[in-house]
Order: structure tokens, then C-alpha cells, then sequence
């Protein structure tokens, strides 16, 4: 679903997030919650797409295990909603290289995501989500940043 208005473009995504957190709160058996941390191990994520360019959307929840690397949710959630994905390995760690049929390096723009409004360095094999993140993949004009 893409939406134009920045607006319509944030209160669904509010709105997702609410009701993950309501139904994973309660949802989540006794046991996947570890004693000591008292974190769960699982969670669910909103994950939202900015295409640079006006078009937006917003996918369905994803579930994930705390174990599982970014990419394994990212690979799952994209492909789960028929959005295509692509991730190179730069011999520093895996970034995305096209999301949708938009490549990096189009227009000068470059896949980066967000998690609770925060841009990340780490790569998306080594980053862990934790419950209740919200996920951003941008396609952004280089910064050179």
C-alpha cells in the first residue's frame, strides 16, 4: 500500500505499533521470558519503506526472535509482503542494495534504515532488533556522512 501524505504515512505506523505491543504483551508464554534479563526473546517489528521519492509503505508486523540478525527479519518481511530485496556483502559486514526495484546508487540515492527514528552504522548481519522497534528503510541522497 503506498501512501503520499506524510501524515496518512504515520498514524497507521503509530497505530501498528500500539497494537503489536497490546498483543504481544500478552501473548508471549511464560517461558520465553528469561528469568534474570526479565527481556523477551521475542517480539514483533513495524517495518516502514520511504522510497525517496513520495511513495511510501508500510508492511504487515513481523514477528522475530532476538537471536535472528536484521537481515533474517529483513529477508522475511520482504518477502512476505512481495517486496523485493538485495543485500551485498562488503567484506566489512552486509548492507542492502535494493529494496522495490530501487537500487543503490539511482539518482544518488542509497538504502539506510532507522530503528525508533535513529540512523544505524552497523551492519544489517550483525544488528539485533529488540521488541517494540520500529524499522525504516530509507533510499536517501548520499551525505558522504
Amino acid at each position: 500500500m503506498f501512501i503520499r501524505t506524510p501524515i496518512l504515512f504515520v498514524i497507521p505506523l503509530v497505530l501498528l505499533l500500539f497494537i503489536a505491543l497490546f498483543l504481544s504483551a500478552g501473548s508471549a508464554p511464560a517461558a520465553a521470558v528469561p528469568a534474570a534479563a526479565g527481556i523477551p526473546e521475542t517480539g514483533v517489528v513495524a517495518i516502514s519503506i520511504d522510497y525517496g521519492d513520495g511513495a511510501s509503505a508500510v508492511l504487515p508486523l513481523v514477528e522475530f526472535m532476538r537471536s535472528e540478525t536484521m537481515l533474517a527479519v529483513a529477508k522475511r518481511a520482504f518477502a512476505a509482503a512481495g517486496v523485493s530485496f538485495g543485500a551485498r556483502d562488503y567484506g566489512a559486514g552486509m548492507a542492502v542494495t535494493e529494496v522495490g526495484g530501487r537500487q543503490n546508487g539511482t539518482g544518488d540515492r542509497y538504502w539506510e534504515y532507522m530503528v525508533n527514528g535513529a540512523r544505524q552504522q552497523e551492519s544489517i548481519d550483525r544488528a539485533r532488533l529488540s521488541p517494540g522497534d520500529t524499522l525504516e528503510w530509507k533510499f536517501a541522497l548520499f551525505s558522504g556522512n
